[in-house]
């Protein structure tokens, strides 16, 4: 009499590699989409006292996006923190600027593809003075980006 071996695989054993299986799959398209910002610009790069802009950006996927603006500031060199705001204590270092403290902030829903945004001498309920300015575009789980335009006096 000879005994034949089968293979069998249990019910519960198949179910457990069906379900690592799409879990797997689901994990490496997820990270695939990640709301990733490219291409960010501000037009007009100049905005007068009537003039109306617009910051476009594209968006890989779908999500909340945060736009905030720094403003230029003017300071003094120093070995040890870099450049800074002006003080008694680095009044013989060299003069250099840096982007300060965020100015202002906006958040919006941005949809996959290329995305607008208006830009005018009031954002976000304040208003902007003359000068140079950085507009950072941020999604919530993705990578920023930045671009710079002036704001002249009028």
């Amino acid at each position: 009499m000879s005994h034949r071996i089968v293979p069998t695989i249990s019910l519960l054993a198949l179910g457990l590699a069906l379900g690592l299986a799409s879990l797997l799959s689901a994990s490496s398209a997820e990270s695939a989409t990640k709301p990733n910002v490219s291409r960010v610009s501000v037009a007009p790069s100049v905005l007068g006292p009537r003039t109306k802009g617009r910051i476009t950006y594209d968006i890989a996927a779908a999500s909340r996006v945060t736009v905030s603006l720094q403003k230029q500031r003017f300071g003094r060199f120093t070995s040890r923190t870099g450049c800074g705001a002006p003080s008694s204590r680095n009044r013989g270092g060299k003069p250099c600027s840096y982007f300060g403290a965020v100015v202002a902030k906006r958040t919006a829903s941005a949809r996959k593809g290329r995305n607008t945004m208006g830009l005018a001498r009031r954002f976000a309920g304040r208003t902007l003075r003359s000068g140079l300015y950085r507009v950072t575009v941020k999604p919530r789980n993705g990578f920023f980006r930045q671009a710079a335009f002036k704001v002249r006096a009028g």
